[in-house]
């Protein structure tokens, strides 16, 4: 027999597309956040905001992570600028981020206590000062207003050519 529109199947006999919604009905389940597994997953950070981010896993799964209240933000940051993997782990709230995955060696102190920083160029930005110590006489200051001052108990200058000194006015005592 051919159903007409004043017919309507009993609620058991219904199959879930023909059953009618109602408003709250009709609008599509919270959807439930991807999960990673069980462990530990590497990832890599898309794009964020606040308070999650769009992670990246290693099979290209896509998934959104919120992040672990210990965790930096800025580390997230540099992790997503300079496509560097992340670990994540799943929890009642979701996939979470948990921390940066070293791939490089650290800046470490010699055995004598020194620490030697080698690279083809060095470059060390601040957005007021910057201060080179050397025990308690000797600095070298550098600030944003455009002063600098070198200060110490004394100064040698070695040039094999020129010293070259370009100013508006040079004060000698």
């Amino acid at each position: 027999m051919s159903k007409t529109k004043q017919q309507v199947e009993p609620l058991e006999q219904r199959s879930p597309s023909s059953a009618p919604r109602s408003k709250s009905q009709a609008k599509t389940p919270k959807k439930q956040s991807a999960r990673l597994g069980p462990g530990l997953h590497l990832v890599f950070v898309d794009l964020g905001t606040h308070e999650t981010v769009s992670v990246r896993t290693l099979d290209g799964k896509r998934l959104t992570a919120t992040f672990h209240d210990h965790l930096d933000r800025a580390l997230v940051d540099e992790c997503m600028r300079s496509s560097r993997m992340m670990i994540a782990c799943d929890t009642a709230h979701g996939p979470m981020l948990m921390g940066a995955l070293q791939t490089r060696k650290t800046i470490e102190h010699e055995p004598d206590g020194s620490l030697v920083l080698s690279a083809k160029s060095v470059r060390i930005t601040a957005d007021e000062q910057v201060s080179l110590e050397a025990g308690h006489t000797s600095q070298v200051t550098l600030q944003s207003n455009g002063k600098a001052r070198l200060t110490g108990d004394r100064m040698v200058i070695d040039m094999s050519a020129n010293v070259r000194v370009l100013s508006a006015l040079v004060e000698l005592p």
